[in-house]
């Protein structure tokens, strides 16, 4: 049995129906990050299509963004 990984670009009309999923992973980077933006501030321009989420999925998991 192989285990599949993928990495995949969220479309900005998706990361509202997606951000419950990837809200942990966004809050880490966002604490961790060099940048100056807030969660709400990343998930505004991802949704405007400033920023690009890339989400690491490992069937059906979401496993990294």
């Amino acid at each position: 049995m192989s285990v599949s990984v993928r990495i995949v670009g969220l479309n900005q009309d998706n990361v509202s129906s997606w951000w419950p999923k990837i809200k942990g992973y966004v809050e880490k980077a966002t604490i961790k990050g060099p940048g100056a933006l807030s969660e709400d501030e990343l998930k505004h321009g991802c949704e405007k299509g400033y920023y690009q989420l890339w989400l690491i999925i490992r069937d059906p998991d979401v496993i990294g963004c």
